[in-house]
């Protein structure tokens, strides 16, 4: 079974965030931090779905290490995607490909 990482609320740590969705999903600066401008103005987002038990748990263990209250959902999507905001109301989930850590 796939899973889905759900940010529920990130943490007062906004520079880490940055940095951790940068490498996590190769995003530019500008692209990671409008990602956590995204995740910070909304509640109950998933960040990234179609992942491994493995890859879903250690996601979800760095958010926590970063004060982000996080989620591990199973899902039926076996696309790796990640949320990407399309404005500050609406994400669209976009397929990975060539991600290092996921």
């Amino acid at each position: 079974m796939h899973k889905s990482v759900i940010v529920d609320k990130i943490g007062d740590d906004k520079l880490g965030l940055i940095k951790y969705l940068k490498e996590m999903a190769d995003l530019s600066l500008k692209e990671a931090k409008e990602l956590m401008d995204y995740l910070n103005e909304n509640d109950s987002i998933t960040l990234i779905t179609g992942i491994d038990q493995e890859k879903a748990r250690e996601i979800a263990d760095s958010l926590t290490k970063l004060k982000c209250c996080v989620q591990v959902k199973d899902t039926k999507i076996s696309d790796v995607m990640l949320a990407f905001p399309k404005d500050k109301n609406s994400y669209e989930m976009i397929v990975l490909s060539g991600v290092k850590r996921v």
